[in-house]
């Protein structure tokens, strides 16, 4: 019977894993099957097969798949996600996910040196959601078309019975760049090479042609502005949670001795430039969301970079918004992603109740080999990742705040209100940083 195990970057309440859970839309759910093959989702098995052949060839594509009888509900398997499994299987893409373990000696004979018993384990992923997985297909079967093996192979599109959808694809294999950084004790120039490889993949995405992407792909980004939306909704929702900080929107707020000017004019200040700015640009094809634990890294004398997770409905537009996404993590808001609970911040009133100011720490229990790393990713970025025109720094600002309001809001949510207002106090700075230029 499958295995369930969570999938880096999609983490629940473990503050020591990668990365907390972004949004109910999409659930990942690794799966390891053992004497065969199973698929496990939500903790109830949905498919298992019981190969009579000992040979690997047959195990999957010569027998179809069936429910086993067990107490758990199989009502809302369909016939549609066993055939598509059975058919899919043993193609070339699912065959690099599986692994012979585990052997036993069974016993010998005259004509054999010994008769083995293997555990054959299946690595693959399953993301369940909405109809939306369809477009994150699409996206796969797109990039890697041109890009082979930048993105996991999608192996099956399964309906089940009660709407929802379900995306098998392979596991992707290595550590998260986040881990890289945050947790394992990885060189410096190991993390340079790896900044280096994340930069190139990231410009080979940006220059597909377009012409080889599919329409409704294309039409998926609001091209005015991808940013100010986004970034007006997730401050509000932000918030409505954590009211004390609703003076954000109509008074100043002090954050690392800069002065941030309310929230609501100076949006619709940044709103009216990017209007200006983006009608300009070329749009191209993006990632949508390459934050640091979407993004998997193999290092060594062959290093490989691979991306998960892409946002199929954010992927047209203007390349900065990628960027933006990167640095996202290797700021020292990555902590919050990492370990929220190294995140402190207070806020209070500044010179009388003129303005309010939010000051934010890391905690001295903060791994300093951890932070040291942090901080030589993020001087090597900015080397890596060369924006040189002002209007384009400008624009990172603002991309990066976009990012930082999505953490912000989902750290509320959970409860982690001090590691909410470090990140928030990053992203005014952003901000503070993009009205020195513009403002």
């Amino acid at each position: 019977m499958g295995r369930v195990q969570q999938h880096p970057g999609e983490g629940g309440g473990d503050e020591n894993k990668s990365a907390p859970a972004r949004g109910n839309r999409a659930q990942f759910l690794g799966v390891v099957c053992r004497g065969g093959f199973g698929l496990s989702i939500d903790e109830k098995t949905l498919l298992v097969g019981s190969p009579k052949s000992p040979a690997l060839g047959d195990l999957m594509s010569r027998q179809r798949l069936s429910v086993l009888p067990s107490t758990r509900s199989h009502a809302w398997v369909t016939d549609i996600a066993r055939e598509a499994v059975a058919q899919r299987l043993m193609q070339d893409e699912c065959a690099r996910n599986i692994a012979v373990g585990h052997s036993a000696r069974i016993s010998g004979g005259l004509q054999s040196d010994a008769v083995l018993r293997l555990r054959v384990d299946i690595h693959l992923v399953a993301k369940v959601g909405d109809e939306s997985l369809r477009l994150q297909e699409r996206y796969f079967a797109v990039a890697n078309g041109v890009l082979p093996r930048l993105f996991p192979e999608a192996l099956a599109l399964l309906q089940l019975k009660d709407s929802r959808t379900v995306l098998l694809m392979e596991e992707v294999r290595g550590e998260s760049a986040l881990d890289l950084i945050f947790r394992s004790q990885t060189g410096m120039e190991d993390l340079t090479a790896l900044l280096t490889m994340v930069q190139s993949r990231l410009n080979a995405l940006h220059k597909l042609p377009v012409a080889a992407i599919p329409l409704d792909l294309v039409q998926t980004r609001d091209m005015v502005d991808p940013y100010t939306g986004r970034l007006r909704n997730k401050l509000r929702a932000l918030t409505k949670l954590d009211q004390k900080l609703e003076r954000i929107w109509t008074s100043p707020c002090e954050v690392f001795g800069l002065i941030c000017s309310p929230l609501e004019p100076t949006l619709k200040s940044i709103e009216l430039w990017l209007r200006s700015q983006l009608v300009t640009l070329k749009p191209v094809f993006l990632h949508g969301d390459p934050h640091l634990g979407n993004i998997f890294c193999r290092l060594g004398a062959k290093p490989k970079v691979r991306f998960i997770d892409p946002n199929a409905d954010a992927c047209f537009g203007d390349p900065i918004y990628d960027i933006g996404k990167v640095l996202h993590w290797i700021e020292a808001v990555g902590w919050a992603a990492y370990k929220p609970s190294l995140c402190h911040a207070r806020l209070t009133n500044s010179r009388g109740k003129e303005r309010i100011k939010l000051a934010s720490w890391l905690s001295p229990r903060t791994s300093q080999a951890a932070e040291q790393r942090r901080q030589w990713a993020e001087k090597e970025f900015f080397r890596i990742f060369p924006v040189t025109r002002t209007e384009d720094k400008a624009r990172l600002f603002i991309s990066v705040a976009t990012a930082h309001a999505g953490l912000a809001l989902l750290l509320a949510k959970n409860r982690r209100v001090a590691a909410s207002r470090f990140v928030l106090a990053h992203l005014l700075r952003s901000i503070s940083n993009w009205a020195e230029l513009y403002g």
